[in-house]
């Protein structure tokens, strides 16, 4: 698993349209990822802060809280989800790497 401070936009910008899993004890998700987002803002990381926006179906919506993301390029990385809108395409969440 890679260290998340480590990670950055460009890892997540080649995925876009792309789908990636979202795992927990119970079950798992497919989404696609929708976009990046680069802060023009200072962080603590290393790296320049980014957020990362999916789209999930929009009938099994995920509550915030930590999923496990998968995908052949990143491996796993456990990381911070949060649920943001339900449109008509599905629901869309964010991760934030600040």
């Amino acid at each position: 698993m890679p260290a998340l401070h480590e990670l950055p936009a460009e890892d997540f910008e080649a995925l876009v349209d792309q789908t990636v899993v979202l795992s927990w004890d119970s079950g798992s998700l497919d989404c696609r990822v929708e976009s990046v987002w680069r802060s023009p803002y200072p962080t603590g990381r290393a790296l320049p802060g980014f957020s990362v926006f999916l789209r999930g179906p929009g009938d099994r919506q995920l509550r915030q809280g930590v999923y496990t993301l998968s995908h052949a390029s990143l491996g796993e990385l456990d990381l911070f989800l949060t649920p943001i809108a339900l449109d008509a395409e599905g629901m869309r969440y964010e991760i934030v790497f600040n």
